[in-house]
């Protein structure tokens, strides 16, 4: 093989790469965009479409979260709770250890007592 035939392949081989990985991201947002949101390693990706977390999560913002482990569940955090068949993103005001407070930081009342197991993720970050 000449050198010419090599950096050939090593192009070719770096353009597939870019390609898989940019579809793989593509893929992902598409996916988010539709609110069939998948879970990669424990973390997603959720659209807050209200203004309840305003100022600190503007409505139209993405935010990263986790998986909530029992350890993270304490006062201050924003969580994502299972409320009906909706997922809802507001902050954690008290917990017992077998239920929590929620409210919204724009909101003036607390939302319903929500028992731990329906609380599913730690927000991490907020895409702005």
């Amino acid at each position: 093989m000449t050198g010419k035939t090599i950096k050939n392949i090593y192009r070719i081989s770096h353009a597939v790469k870019w390609f898989l990985l940019i579809s793989i991201i593509a893929v992902f947002i598409l996916s988010t965009l539709m609110y069939h949101v998948p879970s990669f390693l424990g973390y997603r990706i959720f659209y807050v479409p209200t203004e309840s977390m305003e100022p600190e999560i503007p409505a139209g913002t993405f935010v990263s979260a986790k998986i909530i482990k029992e350890g993270d569940i304490s006062p201050g955090i924003i969580g994502v709770y299972k409320s009906g068949k909706r997922l809802v993103i507001h902050r954690l005001v008290s917990f017992d250890g077998c239920n929590a407070v929620f409210k919204g930081d724009n909101n003036s009342f607390f939302d319903p007592i929500v028992p731990k197991e329906l609380i599913r993720y730690k927000v991490i970050h907020v895409f702005t």
